[in-house]
Formats: structure tokens, C-alpha cells, sequence
């Protein structure tokens, strides 16, 4: 079992003593020739899944804009508060929440990579 296999169990455990208030990790990035050109790989593919993340929840808004505009103009013509509200309820009315993009599984794979290319596990 390499590195990733042997830390990989590790990481849920860390994650959820972070969260009870215990003391967190962070990953240092390796400080080895070899370990910093293998991190260009890591820091290619975190970009790219923290792009394709932020792209879906940008996707997510712009779509549930466009419902509730679509909404909007559907029921527009009740004058009555109450009229506008039992349409909007009726054609599957509700009100958009800002997505924020889920970033936290690039982050996960970030840290294995890093472990994987040299870096180090160390309590803050």
C-alpha cells in the first residue's frame, strides 16, 4: 500500500476532528525537484475541477433565473397579490438560492496528489 493508500483512510478522520473543534491539517507541497514538477500535474487538475465546479453552479444560477423569469412573466397578468402568489405556486413556483460551486472534492484530490508527489501532513 503507497502513500495514498496508507493517508487516504487518514483524511475523513482529520476532516471531521477539524470540525469538532480539534486542530486541523494542511498538506506542504513537496520541497524535492521531482516533487514540484509532479505538483504542476496536481495544481493543472485542481484548477480544472474548481473551474468545471464553478462553471455548474453558474449554470445552476442562470437556469433558475431564467425559471423565475419565466415565472414571472407567466403570472403577470394577476393584479391581486394573492392571484400572483397561487399561480406562481401552481406552475412550481420557488425562490432561486445562489449555488456556490463544490470545490471541496478538488481540494480532497489536491491533498492525495500532493502526499502522492512528496508532501507532508502537518497538524496546524
Amino acid at each position: 500500500m503507497g502513500v495514498k493508500g496508507s493517508v487516504l483512510w487518514l483524511l475523513p478522520l482529520l476532516v471531521m476532528a477539524g470540525l469538532a473543534g480539534c486542530a486541523g491539517y494542511e498538506i506542504q507541497r513537496p520541497i524535492s525537484a521531482t516533487g514540484q514538477q509532479c505538483m504542476q500535474t496536481c495544481d493543472a487538475r485542481r484548477d480544472q475541477c474548481t473551474w468545471q465546479a464553478e462553471a455548474v453552479a453558474r449554470s445552476e444560477g442562470d437556469s433558475c433565473a431564467f425559471s423565475q423569469q419565466r415565472l414571472a412573466s407567466r403570472c403577470s397578468a394577476y393584479t391581486s397579490e394573492s392571484d400572483r402568489h397561487r399561480c406562481e405556486t401552481a406552475n412550481g413556483g420557488t425562490s432561486c438560492i445562489t449555488p456556490t460551486a463544490n470545490t471541496s472534492p478538488c481540494r480532497e484530490r489536491w491533498e492525495l496528489c500532493a502526499l502522492d508527489c512528496g508532501g507532508t501532513m502537518v497538524e496546524r
